[in-house]
């Protein structure tokens, strides 16, 4: 037999059940009613899909005309938020490397007198298409960074561990190691099963 659940202080089943539900959503309409009345909603017009960037696409994800072979290109956003409009640009723009001491720049905003996307130029010099702005990195900085970032990856990854590992093996104790590699892990490259 299966139990029933019954609602605090609703009428038995049947039409005065009904009425009271039917009256009690009424009200709970209201009150959303009331209380999104100072909520902000969201501009319909922000989600449409922007003409301009739509038409790139369909046309070929925003190739980029004359493009250096020596380098990697990336549409950035570039008008919002409102707050900081060229966060991401900037973003890329103060990334660097660290390459025998020294700092190198790696982004850089494809303007003036640079031969890509000419079709795209602003006033300002700078290829746009709609929020978006064309940057450009040099292949082996390029390179540099992808492998930094895997590299990243991989500690956050694996580091840990190898770390535990190290420290076990400091103080000369094998369980940790051996559980370690139990588990999976592939230990630090001066490990010593034996």
């Amino acid at each position: 037999m299966v139990d029933q659940i019954v609602e605090p202080n609703l009428p038995p089943a049947g039409y005065k059940r009904e009425e009271e539900l039917a009256r009690r959503t009424d009200v709970l309409e209201e009150e959303i009613d009331k209380k999104s009345e100072n909520v902000l909603a969201v501009d319909p017009s922000k989600l449409e899909v922007d003409r301009e960037i739509r038409y790139e696409l369909d046309k070929g994800e925003l190739d980029v005309t004359e493009a250096d072979p020596n380098y990697v290109y990336r549409w950035v956003q570039c008008d919002r938020p409102a707050a900081n409009p060229s966060r991401m640009v900037d973003l890329l723009r103060y990334k660097s490397i660290t390459y025998d001491g020294k700092r190198y720049p790696t982004w850089e905003i494809v303007k003036g007198t640079m031969k890509e996307a000419e079709g795209h130029r602003t006033v300002l010099g700078t290829r746009q298409i709609g929020d978006t702005m064309l940057m450009r990195c040099h292949k082996n900085t390029y390179a540099i960074i992808e492998a930094e970032d895997r590299r990243k990856r991989a500690n956050r990854q694996f580091g840990i561990g190898d770390r535990l590992v190290q420290l076990a093996e400091s103080v000369g104790t094998k369980a940790g190691q051996q559980v370690y590699v139990d588990h999976g892990g592939q230990g630090s490259s001066e490990m010593n099963l034996t």
